[in-house]
């Protein structure tokens, strides 16, 4: 088989290293990355040569398979461009032999020119996303590159400055699908500035994680903390104490539990401006318990909880308690999302008998308050819900890494706890979050381990006795 060259005739190619993306797979089999020229010159085409051999279990690359290049500065999209992966597909392509079979070499080249009005002298991520024609992931790739202007190797021209932090505003604008009222629009612009400077201080000081700026980058503070929580004040410890489980003296941990990747999590999803995070964590818990017990991956309603879970203490969009909301649902039953729908706003009446209920429980769990062993053990069980405090810079910018910085224990969002591992050393705890995918790293956070931050052991609790039924209505 014909392979396409992997560096320009006569012209030297710089390797580069380079990641995989968080969560991706690697069925392209990346060995190698190119750059030219490099440094990367803003306004002048950029070369991406990337080469590899396709892992034993591909499934056979078809026409219609894409790469999506990105380049990102501190979670800004400043340029993307798709490209198709198969020889004779028509547009842009890698001119790869399709169907790419398993155990195959390949290579190919992305080209594409770096937007003349991007600040130079910094460092941006190169991101290349690979999917086959039925959307499946194939792998991913990123890595880092400096930007120069075309007529210079060095700059001294910083992306804080006003007309670089105006360019990465518009397209930062763009990418989140943001629009102001015209006396709204310099107080949003300047919100945004002074974020920007707190991002970049954080990553400047190299920590075990980085910030990036993302959909709540024109938000103050305090405007995030009122808007994208929805906690109310815990149940009494007594109370707690009395629900709290027992474990066998020989019961055994593992080094690792990930339910993301056991198959017991839904995708993320996004509560919007409505504090209705309790639900989420309530309707997450409950769908990993379900999928333990029955096989079945079934996504729950939080739409359902936030209009009827009133009469549990529940608040609707303006919070709740994770364990009233299982006790709700002892006596209800909760139904499917598809049959009610999320609308990030509490329905002045409750529609359950628009639908049946598909999932149940008959009781759940409140692990020792601080107690990170018990949690550790209840996790090996099921994923679990717990409650921390998530107002800070930290949460509200956080990118990807360990995350071991300062957040407080003032309990006031809602989450789900999915797994524990261990990365460069770091023990950590991963979590499941309700701000959408291009929060965090795709939804998730990890958080260091063992040291209670954020007070995530204060709060958790998990259901017990789950079972599906199939829906009638």
């Amino acid at each position: 088989m014909k392979l396409l060259a992997v560096a320009c005739l006569f012209v030297a190619v710089a390797a580069h290293d380079f990641k995989p993306c968080a969560g991706s797979t690697d069925a392209m089999g990346v060995s190698s990355v190119a750059v030219f020229p490099d440094p990367a010159k803003v306004g002048v085409p950029i070369e991406v040569t990337i080469s590899g051999t396709t892992s034993a279990t591909l499934a056979p690359v078809a026409a219609g398979a894409m790469a999506l290049l990105t380049i990102d500065l501190f979670g800004v999209e400043i340029a993307n461009l798709n490209v198709e992966l198969c020889a004779g597909s028509g547009g842009t392509n890698l001119n790869l032999p399709c169907p790419l079979k398993p155990n195959t070499a390949w290579s190919g080249k992305i080209t594409y020119p770096i937007p003349t009005q991007a600040p130079v002298g910094i460092s941006v991520t190169l991101k290349v996303q690979f999917n086959n024609a039925d959307k499946s992931d194939l792998g991913c790739i990123q890595l880092d590159e400096n930007l120069v202007k075309a007529s210079e190797i060095t700059s001294e021209f910083m992306v804080s400055e006003g007309e670089s932090n105006q360019y990465l505003f518009t397209n930062w604008a763009k990418q989140y699908n943001k629009n102001y009222a015209v006396d709204e629009f310099f107080d949003r612009f300047n919100i945004f500035n002074r974020n920007m400077a707190k991002i970049q201080a954080h990553n400047a000081a190299k920590r075990s994680w980085t910030m990036a700026a993302n959909q709540f980058t024109d938000v103050t503070a305090e405007e995030f903390k009122a808007n994208y929580h929805g906690l109310l004040p815990q149940r009494s410890g007594y109370l707690r104490s009395q629900n709290a489980p027992t474990f066998p003296e020989d019961f055994q941990t593992s080094d690792s539990v990930d339910w993301v990747t056991n198959g017991a999590v839904t995708p993320v999803k996004n509560q919007g401006q409505c504090g209705s995070c309790w639900a989420f964590s309530t309707t997450v818990s409950i769908e990993g318990a379900v999928k333990i017990a029955s096989k079945e991956l079934v996504s729950l309603s939080e739409q359902e909880l936030v209009d009827c879970a009133g009469s549990a203490g529940n608040q609707g969009c303006n919070g709740g308690l994770i364990d009233n909301a299982f006790e709700w649902v002892i006596k209800n039953g909760l139904c499917k999302e598809k049959a009610y729908q999320y609308k990030a706003k509490k329905d002045f009446l409750c529609k359950k008998s628009s639908c049946t209920a598909a999932a149940h429980i008959t009781g759940f769990k409140d692990v020792p308050e601080g107690d990170e062993d018990s949690l550790k053990k209840a996790v090996n069980l099921t994923p679990v819900s717990i409650a921390i405090e998530a107002d800070q810079a930290s949460f509200q910018f956080y990118k990807g890494g360990v995350m071991d910085g300062s957040c407080g224990k003032e309990l006031d969002h809602g989450v789900l706890l999915v797994g524990y591992g261990t990365d460069s050393g770091k023990d950590y705890w991963k979590i499941k979050n309700s701000w959408g995918a291009s929060w965090g790293e795709q939804g998730y956070i990890r958080v260091i381990r063992d040291k209670n931050i954020c007070g995530l052991a204060d709060s958790a609790s998990y259901p017990t006795g789950a079972s599906t039924v199939e829906e009638t209505a």
